[in-house]
Parts: structure tokens; C-alpha cells; sequence
């Protein structure tokens, strides 16, 4: 078993391969938080989808999937690249970049205020710059946990057998669908934790994918996915479907949604494409561009204030909207994340000027 896990301490280089997957998932969740909290947080809000063109209506119920396939990406990622790691992760510069997206927002949000934009909730704000980890961001929380969580997880796997592993990953499974059932608090890390395991397994296995049967895999699912959710939104959300509602959620995040995201990770893993600067840039940004958008203050500026998904819900012209947005949102975390670096270099110099040159 240890053989398998030859690369043990290996430094890993950015592949552009991962990086491409990256920007592809956070621009998956980018387009599913346009369509929820711009379109489907309104009392009326299906009786307006309703009245969109059968496009538009495709088009939003095809992304709202794309936040759970694209969150699923990510853990999948880190179970593959955390496993069989000999040291914990630096979570240094990871606890630095939550902080200065803590800060950074705390401000948007207070010259929103000031401009009278909205009101602010003074305990969002302050846990949003003094405990960001745990207060801001629930992707942030789990993915803290599962940092620390990963030795261990690692280690009990390193001690199982394939057929053992699979039921444990299972049981994880099963685990984390009841608590999604129960609408239990700990469900997020439930799920963390199974997409890790499947990613380290992964890893471990050297699982392959032929390249057909994956995208065959990853079509299907994310094709059920859009006709459960087309059928869902055409009956008035899922809370008026009672029971019904409940087993099409079941259905989307136990078992279609890590359907699509292992089929298309696989695909990914396996493609051989060039190093690029430029896709390893914005994969290296895809993170921040999450703690950008998904801040809760922005995310009421960006989707019921500068990016207004109603201003084109009625025309023909909403899916190059859509993606439109998406792209200025991250064109805004690149040049802020320029900004940090040029920052955390200026600092680095200053240092080293003082250390050298008194």
C-alpha cells in the first residue's frame, strides 16, 4: 500500500490540467449563484422564471446545478492532492488570503452602507473580519476542518484494503445523506469529507477513466440534474412539492451531482495539455474569486445591484449576460489579487531591507 503512494512529500507543481478544471468549476458556481440569489430569492420568483423565454429558462435551470457539481470539483481536487501527504498543509498563506477577503469585504459592505445601498448586520461584519474561517464562508470552515482532518483520513485509508475503502466510503456516503436529510449542521462537512475520500481513493487506485465513458457519464448526469431542476422550477421551488422536493434534492446532491463531478475530474486528471502561465494564474485565483462573490454583502451588490440578472431575464440576450458577468466578477478578483501580491511583495522587500540593510 505504501508503494502506491510513492509520491509521498513530492512538492506538487501546478499541472494545467487541475488549473483548467479549477476555472471551469468556480465559473460553474459563479453562474449558479447568478441564477439563485439574482433570480430565485423573491417571494415571486417562479411565477417570473415562468414568464422568461423557453431559453432563458433552460439556460438558468442548466447552471443552477453547476454550484454543487462545482463545489464537489474542488473537494475532489483536494482529496487527490492532500492524499498521502507526509505534512499537514501550510495553512498559513490560505488563513492570510481568507483575512484579506475578510477585510476587503467588511469594506465593500461599509461604503454600501454609507451609500445607503442596504443595511448591514454589524455581527455579519464582524465576524466576517475578525473570524472569517468560521463565520463568513462555509466552504472556508470545511475545508479548514478537512486540512487537519487529512493526516488522519489518510492515515485510516493507508490501512485499508480497495474493498475496505470503498465501504468505508459508502458509509461516509450514507453518512452524509442523512444529514441531509435531517438538515443536519454537520451535513457541509459530511460531504467535505466523502469528496475527499473519493479523491484520495482516486489518487491511491490510479483509478482511470476511458474518455468516452466519462463524458457520456458526466452528460447523463448533469442532463438529469437540469430536467430534475426544470421540473422543479416549473412547479414552484421544491418547498411546494413537499415530499417530491425532498427526493429531487436527495437525488441531485447524493447521487447525481459526485456522478458529475468525479466523471469530469477523472476526465481532467487524465488530459495532457501544455503548462500555461495564464490557465495556472486563473486557476491560482479561483479561490479568491469564491471569497469574492460569495461574501454575503456582496453578494447583494453584485446580483441585485450591478449585475441584475431580471434587467435581461426577458430578453434574448440573458445567457451572454450571464456569462458576461461572471467574466467582469473574475476580471475584479484578478486585479485585486494582483493587488495582494504586489502588497505581500512590497512587505517582503521592506523586510528584507531592514534584515540586510538596518
Amino acid at each position: 500500500i505504501a508503494d502506491r503512494g510513492k509520491k509521498l512529500g513530492e512538492k506538487m507543481e501546478r499541472k494545467s490540467n487541475i488549473e483548467l478544471l479549477r476555472v471551469i468549476a468556480i465559473c460553474m458556481i459563479m453562474l449558479s449563484h447568478f441564477m439563485s440569489y439574482g433570480l430565485f430569492t423573491e417571494p415571486d420568483a417562479y411565477i417570473v422564471w415562468a414568464g422568461g423565454n423557453l431559453v432563458n429558462r433552460i439556460f438558468s435551470q442548466i447552471f443552477v446545478g453547476g454550484g454543487d457539481i462545482g463545489v464537489g470539483i474542488f473537494f475532489l481536487i483536494s482529496g487527490y492532492f492532500l492524499a498521502y501527504s507526509e505534512r499537514t498543509r501550510n495553512v498559513i498563506p490560505f488563513i492570510k488570503q481568507v483575512y484579506f477577503y475578510g477585510i476587503v469585504c467588511t469594506c465593500i459592505a461599509i461604503i454600501m452602507k454609507f451609500m445607503n445601498v442596504c443595511d448591514v448586520d454589524v455581527y455579519i461584519l464582524t465576524s466576517q473580519s475578525l473570524i472569517p474561517l468560521f463565520g463568513t464562508w462555509w466552504f472556508v470552515a470545511v475545508y479548514f476542518i478537512l486540512i487537519f482532518l487529512s493526516k488522519a483520513i489518510n492515515s485510516i485509508m493507508d490501512k485499508l484494503d480497495n474493498k475496505k475503502i470503498l465501504v468505508l466510503v459508502v458509509i461516509v456516503m450514507i453518512w452524509y445523506s442523512v444529514g441531509l436529510i435531517v438538515h443536519s449542521s454537520y451535513y457541509p462537512l459530511l460531504r467535505g469529507v466523502y469528496y475527499y475520500m473519493v479523491g484520495a481513493w482516486i489518487r491511491r487506485e490510479k483509478i482511470q477513466c476511458k474518455k468516452s465513458k466519462g463524458i457520456i457519464v458526466f452528460i447523463i448526469s448533469w442532463t438529469i440534474y437540469f430536467l430534475l431542476s426544470f421540473f422543479v422550477a416549473g412547479r414552484g421551488g421544491r418547498d411546494s412539492l413537499g415530499v417530491i422536493g425532498d427526493g429531487v434534492r436527495f437525488m441531485q446532491f447524493v447521487i447525481i451531482s459526485p456522478a458529475a463531478a468525479t466523471s469530469i475530474f477523472l476526465l481532467f486528471k487524465q488530459m495532457e495539455i501544455r503548462t500555461s502561465k495564464i490557465i495556472n494564474y486563473l486557476g491560482a485565483a479561483s479561490f479568491a474569486v469564491y471569497l469574492f462573490h460569495e461574501a454575503p454583502y456582496n453578494r447583494i451588490l453584485l446580483w441585485n445591484h450591478i449585475f441584475v440578472p431580471k434587467r435581461a431575464w426577458e430578453t434574448v440576450l440573458f445567457p451572454i449576460y450571464s456569462v458576461f458577468a461572471c467574466v467582469c466578477v473574475y476580471s475584479i478578483v484578478l486585479l485585486i489579487e494582483w493587488v495582494r501580491s504586489n502588497l505581500g511583495k512590497l512587505r517582503m522587500k521592506k523586510l528584507y531591507n531592514k534584515k540586510h540593510i538596518g
